[in-house]
């Protein structure tokens, strides 16, 4: 092997340890140090540190809360617990759960709910951990992006709509066992 390629071996296995793991939190995140972790309203709350939104689902890669500033009722965000600054920076198989849990949460806000649709926004601007918005659409509402521009209600009937959602997830995943 060349000095080259070794720096870069080096170079790599590096970056790879300026990694934590929380095994007490379950979740995986960039060293203390990253600033961009340290000022993560996400991974503060993942941590421990702030308030949690109500958990709609959760599992050792993926967390599913209620929007604290909701489009509309059910509006849902799934978060990874690894931090990703970006969308590019997801790895493929963290990408892969999350694809085959977003349909499934998007069919429990739909049929818990009675939502005519669930749109699917990532943004990532405000704030700097990658996380979807499942944004559903009830009937008479604005359709297109233009619903995500309108004015934000308050989070309200939390119980029922946690409860609403959950038992449909709970049942589409009985259906695939």
């Amino acid at each position: 092997m060349t000095l080259p390629r070794i720096l870069l071996y080096i170079l790599l296995l590096n970056a790879r340890q300026n990694t934590e793991i929380n095994t007490e939190k379950g979740i995986v995140v960039p060293s203390e140090t990253d600033s961009k972790v340290s000022n993560c309203p996400f991974c503060l709350w993942l941590q421990g540190n702030g308030t949690k939104p109500p958990v709609v689902y959760e599992d050792p890669n993926l967390i599913a809360t209620l929007c604290e500033s909701p489009i509309s009722k059910g509006h849902t965000q799934i978060i990874f617990k690894k931090h990703y600054h970006q969308l590019a920076d997801v790895e493929s198989d963290d990408a892969a759960k999350l694809g085959a849990l977003m349909p499934v949460i998007a069919a429990a806000i739909k049929k818990g709910l009675g939502a005519e649709m669930v749109y699917v926004a990532c943004i990532a601007e405000e704030v700097r951990h990658v996380h979807f918005h499942l944004v559903p659409r009830y009937d008479g509402d604005t359709k297109g992006f233009v619903h995500f521009t309108g004015d934000r209600i308050q989070l309200e009937d939390v119980d029922q709509v946690l409860d609403s959602i959950k038992q449909n997830i709970v049942a589409a995943v009985r259906t695939n066992e």
